[in-house]
């Protein structure tokens, strides 16, 4: 037990972790712009559907779109996922259900 301000309170019991990042596939296609310069040094922009990608969600709230699971693998999120606490120590795995999908590895 610990003082507060003139009351005890309980000290945590065990070290609080949570998740370092969350992968999640995001649903259905999306329109990316790409721009081709020709010859002559002129652009032309086009719109394409791609596949909706990856949502990495990091442990402070930050996110990112990560288009293929070729890149989640460059950036090694298709692997375990750290637990870690308030300062960033690991206190154990999880299993990343992205590394289930075909051709994560």
């Amino acid at each position: 037990m610990t003082k507060s301000a003139g009351r005890m309170m309980a000290a945590p019991s065990r070290v609080q972790a949570r998740p370092a990042f969350i992968v999640e596939k995001l649903p259905g296609m999306r329109e990316q712009k790409v721009i081709k310069i020709l010859p002559d040094g002129k652009r032309k922009e086009t719109l394409v559907e791609v596949d909706a990608g990856y949502l990495v969600t990091i442990s402070k709230g930050d996110s990112v779109r990560i288009g293929t699971l070729a890149e989640l693998h460059r950036l090694g999120l298709d692997d375990v996922v750290p637990m870690v606490d308030d300062d960033g120590e690991v206190q154990g795995y999880l299993e990343n259900p992205v590394a289930e999908l075909e051709g994560a590895k």
